[in-house]
This record gives structure tokens, sequence and C-alpha cells, in this order.
């Protein structure tokens, strides 16, 4: 599912069978016109970033946390 920014209503959409994930349709949903792409940790791949550069658009990938010693 694709949304608009400012409004949050849906400009495009498409579904997938159970069985493939949609992070898999990541690149049909995106065009020319996007300026910048949010999506969750699950999107984030060398090949969507890739795109998001021909797109010349700004990634705002989620990447996943590390855990390391905790501060004191």
């Amino acid at each position: 599912m694709k949304a608009d920014l400012k409004t949050k209503l849906i400009i495009k959409a498409t579904t997938t069978p159970a069985h493939l994930h949609d992070s898999q349709v990541f690149e049909e949903l995106l065009d020319e016109k996007d300026q910048a792409v949010l999506a969750d940790s699950a999107y984030h791949s060398a090949e969507h970033e890739a795109h998001l550069i021909k797109l010349n658009a700004e990634e705002f990938l989620m990447r996943k946390a590390t855990r390391g010693p905790c501060a004191e």
C-alpha cells in the first residue's frame, strides 16, 4: 500500500498471495514522482535502495536495532 504523507490517503495498493511477503512488490508501488519513501525494516535491501537511488527518492527505511552493552 502507498499512502500520501500529508493526507494519509491510500493512493496505490496491490494484493499478494499469503505465501508472498508484501516487500516483494515494493518497486511496483513506486514511481518517478515519489520524493521520499518511508517503510519498516522488512523493506530494507540493497535492491530496494538501488531502486530508490534510480528514482532519486529519499530513503527512510527502518533498520533493525542491534543490542549492545547498556550505558550507565
